[in-house]
């Protein structure tokens, strides 16, 4: 009769204010079944009782539009920069060497060697060289193991290259240093935010090649 519908639909919209007041269950869409109300479950994965859930599967961004996870470009970058740093330092070291030795014919290249300036700028290319290096060491490290102050260490370095970069116009130095600390800056958040563990870096996982 009218009076039952009416009395069913008053019991089903009760039922619905009841579970809408309930948060443990507002997570849980309802589905209407003859009038009552059922849940359906809901797979959800929460870090903590506030916060609220997060779907599951990988969560952090991909370098270059697919090329690897973040941990993963921070790693390469840094063992690229690297090896590219540590031949500079080699040629630095080599120069110095084959300049103490040399008998210089000419007075006046004999004087571009003595000359107090090139020296000084000579020291403070191997020092920087020396810096960078272990700063990308840092960066890696911190890749590895999650660390994401040692991941802003290394970032600070391309940060600097970057700064000076601009300041002589050198526009691939720029772009280089840019190109780096593009993954740096993404992985720190990663981290910070409990996407990039230990503990998911098997969901997070991504290489276009290498897994």
């Amino acid at each position: 009769s009218l009076f039952d519908d009416r009395k069913g639909f008053s019991t089903s919209r009760n039922k619905s204010v009841t579970m809408s007041d309930n948060p443990e269950k507002q997570q849980q869409p309802a589905t209407v079944v003859e009038g009552e109300v059922v849940t359906t479950p809901y797979v959800a994965q929460k870090t903590d009782e506030t916060a609220p859930p997060r779907p599951l599967g990988k969560q952090g961004r991909v370098c270059c539009g697919g090329c690897c996870d973040m941990r993963r470009a921070v790693i390469v970058v840094n063992l690229v920069n690297i090896g590219l740093t540590s031949i500079s330092l080699w040629f630095l070291v080599y120069l110095i060497i084959d300049t103490q030795a040399a008998d210089f014919d000419d007075d006046e290249v004999a004087a571009i060697y003595d000359d107090t300036e090139w020296t000084t700028s000579i020291i403070v290319a191997l020092v920087v060289s020396f810096l960078t290096i272990v700063c990308n060491g840092l960066g890696v490290y911190g890749a590895v193991n999650y660390n994401h102050w040692m991941v802003a260490v290394s970032m600070a370095a391309y940060a600097a290259h970057l700064i000076l970069s601009l300041l002589r116009f050198a526009a691939d130095g720029f772009v280089y240093s840019a190109f780096f600390i593009y993954p740096h800056w993404y992985l720190i958040q990663e981290i910070r935010w409990g996407i990039m563990t230990k503990e998911n870096y098997p969901v997070e996982e991504h290489s276009c090649c290498c897994v």
